[in-house]
């Protein structure tokens, strides 16, 4: 509730004609917002959709990516710090350095392949991957000071997994979901999670996350699929079979090889 409300707070008070602003006092809008700012706020409203299931939070993050795309991006890869437009740069910066807080385009790339995997688009996947090419150099010079961008590089090599869990059609927000205490105690890194109830919502969920459509709840329980890449195990009612298909997926994507 607290994070939705400081979300909440930034879409009503920093906005600057019309684009983000980089801080706002007393509900009044200062600065433009520079990379950073938007690509923390992408990250921070994906969360938030997969923390709620409330799609309010993806289209949030969309719009920032269309705002990123427009005004901060490198047709040949990465994104700069300043935007289109910015008070005139010898050089318009395109940052690498991950230190005490990572960099724009660490984070955002990697929003970008969260976004693909969520949507199903083809276009996140290629942008994310013209990010990694462009900025290939400055990680092979000095990877100990790119360590989040090299999360990016590990969801590009990894198979992340599509967790779902279905709720019964007309469930109460008071209803608990059985799945939550399983999601938050384990470490999911490359992997997105949705939940949506039945009906009418899941419906409206399926035209922004189309993996989600046809997945049912069995015997009107909280039901959980684990997918990869649309290959999904057998779905369940109970969190400890969960806990045994992610430790069963754990072991079998540990052999993998990739290439250099």
């Amino acid at each position: 509730q607290v994070a939705i409300a400081a979300a909440e707070a930034i879409l009503r008070d920093n906005r600057l004609d019309g684009h983000l602003s980089r801080s706002s006092r007393e509900g009044t809008p200062r600065h433009r917002g520079l990379l950073d700012d938007h690509a923390f706020l992408c990250a921070g409203f994906l969360d938030l959709f997969e923390t709620t299931g409330d799609p309010r939070w993806l289209d949030e993050a969309l719009k920032l990516d269309d705002a990123l795309e427009e005004r901060f991006e490198d047709p040949d890869g990465g994104f700069y710090r300043t935007p289109v437009g910015h008070e005139d740069l010898l050089v318009r910066e395109k940052p690498t350095r991950d230190g005490a807080l990572p960099s724009g385009n660490s984070v955002h790339t990697l929003n970008l392949l969260r976004l693909a995997e969520l949507t199903g688009d083809s276009q996140f996947t290629h942008r994310a991957e013209r990010a990694l090419r462009s900025l290939g150099h400055a990680l092979r010079d000095s990877p100990s000071s790119m360590d989040d961008f090299l999360l990016a590089v590990d969801w590009k090599l990894d198979l992340p997994q599509e967790l779902v869990i279905v709720l019964p059609e007309g469930a109460s927000a008071s209803l608990k979901n059985p799945f939550s205490d399983v999601m938050s105690q384990r470490f999911l890194p490359n992997s997105v999670q949705v939940t949506v109830p039945e009906g009418a919502p899941q419906d409206a969920m399926a035209r922004r996350v189309p993996w989600v459509s046809g997945k049912l709840t069995l015997n009107g329980l909280p039901t959980a699929y684990l997918c990869e890449q649309g290959a999904c195990q057998q779905p369940t009612t109970d969190p400890e079979i969960l806990v045994q298909l992610l430790d069963s997926l754990e072991t079998s994507d540990s052999g993998i090889e990739t290439s250099p």
